[in-house]
């Protein structure tokens, strides 16, 4: 096989898959606005209907009425390092979860305090994260979610039966994320 020819298969091998990704590429933002706006999906066998909870929900004719629950009755814990430890004993890796959407909405209402805009392109946890390295909180803050968020991604998305995470290390995590919520929760726009 002459290099000419070998020029000419691999061309041809790669054409298609080029021009889909090309395509795909091109037309990212049109297709993900439509797929936000479908109510429906049915592809063969498979079908899903995006609105059906919601139009249940509005079928509801019971009246809402809210009453304060009574401090005994209330089924919530006192801090959240109270819940990681309860929770660790149960399942280390929802212990690690519940910390790190904690962590996660401090994340958010710091980033708001601090000004940022929310508009789609600063939905992200990294845009929110890049955002307050640009007000300079401290590096190490900063290096210390990340870490968290490796964890937190590792446990999250562990698929072998056999994962190894012990309630110790559960509750490490909890008191990291505890610390770093009040770091957060303690930023302010400097004057």
């Amino acid at each position: 096989m002459d290099i000419l020819r070998f020029i000419s298969i691999l061309v041809q091998t790669l054409a298609w898959p080029a021009t889909v990704l090309i395509v795909f590429f091109s037309l990212k933002q049109p297709l993900s606005r439509l797929l936000l706006s479908l109510r429906k999906l049915k592809y063969k066998d498979f079908s899903a209907e995006f609105n059906k909870l919601e139009s249940r929900a509005e079928e509801i004719q019971e009246p809402v009425v809210t009453h304060p629950i009574p401090e005994n009755e209330r089924g919530f814990y006192s801090t959240l390092e109270e819940q990681i430890s309860e929770m660790s004993s149960i399942s280390p890796q929802g212990a690690i979860l519940i910390a790190w959407a904690a962590v996660e909405t401090a994340i958010h209402s710091a980033a708001v305090r601090l000004g940022m805009p929310m508009d789609l392109s600063h939905r992200s946890l990294l845009s929110k994260l890049a955002y307050l390295t640009e007000k300079k909180i401290n590096p190490e803050i900063i290096y210390t979610i990340h870490d968290m968020r490796r964890i937190r991604n590792k446990v999250a998305h562990v698929v072998e039966e056999k994962s190894e995470l012990y309630p110790a290390q559960a509750v490490s995590y909890g008191h990291t994320a505890d610390k770093i919520i009040r770091i957060l929760e303690n930023l302010r726009e400097r004057e």
